[in-house]
């Protein structure tokens, strides 16, 4: 047999290509993606992180009714939201937890969260190298603790560049939360943990301006440490809408 022939493989993979304005096309097209998925907002507080995600919708004849999360804790010490293509996310969560593994059973300690941010964003830009590869229809938040820095916080978008913040938003309108974080937090220190989670839920709701939303419509979480060990807690629905109905509704 020829392996070679088109009749074979009819739709033969092309290389990414350069357009001759310098773009890279899928890359752009996973960026928009991106900017019609879910929001996430994360913010480093000073004794911790909080972070806040839309959930997936549900709908009463799916067989399992729990939302689809965009919150996730990698190992003991870092934990990461995704917006986007989540089949693509929850690829890229198992690349993270074997990296965290790996590095752990090598060397006999934690990954550190920017040694992590490395390995996954090295393998983000692969996928805009090679042929048959498409880039990771996803952005990510990270969110860690190790000795050496504290807490850090990084976002990182399709084409696998990654940056430092202290506050950041992805997603749908992220640059109108990021406005809005900006103005509350800028030139200010770092707000207190429950300030901080107060701040991700409005921002959150800055970004779904003129859609109605309630409290169960959102996940949350936080980051703190405890006796030297780092905790992450998944806020429970009832806690979120008390949040939401305290800072978030409309008097």
């Amino acid at each position: 047999k020829d392996f070679g022939s088109t009749a074979m493989y009819p739709f033969t993979p092309s290389p990414p290509l350069f357009s001759p304005e310098g773009r890279l096309y899928e890359v752009e097209y996973a960026m928009e993606e991106v900017a019609k998925a879910a929001p996430g907002v994360a913010i480093m507080a000073a004794e911790g992180i909080a972070v806040a995600a839309m959930q997936e919708d549900i709908f009463p004849l799916m067989a399992q009714q729990s939302a689809l999360g965009h919150i996730f804790r990698v190992d003991h010490d870092n934990a990461c939201t995704v917006t986007g293509i989540m089949t693509d996310g929850f690829k890229m969560l198992s690349a993270m937890t074997s990296y965290s593994q790996r590095h752990r059973r090598t060397y006999g300690e934690q990954m550190s969260t920017q040694q992590l941010v490395d390995h996954v964003c090295l393998k983000k830009q692969s996928y805009t190298m090679y042929t048959g590869k498409r880039p990771f229809g996803i952005a990510v938040i990270y969110m860690g603790w190790d000795a050496e820095r504290g807490w850090q916080l990084y976002q990182s978008d399709p084409s696998g560049n990654y940056s430092g913040w202290k506050s950041v938003c992805i997603g749908r309108h992220a640059l109108r939360a990021q406005r809005y974080l900006s103005q509350v937090l800028e030139g200010k220190p770092l707000p207190a943990l429950g300030r901080a989670t107060e701040l991700a839920i409005k921002a959150i709701k800055v970004a779904m301006d003129g859609i109605e939303l309630t409290g169960s419509a959102i996940q949350m979480a936080t980051m703190q440490r405890k006796r030297n060990v780092t905790t992450f807690q998944i806020l429970d629905d009832s806690t979120v809408q008390e949040l939401y109905n305290l800072h978030c509704s409309t008097p």
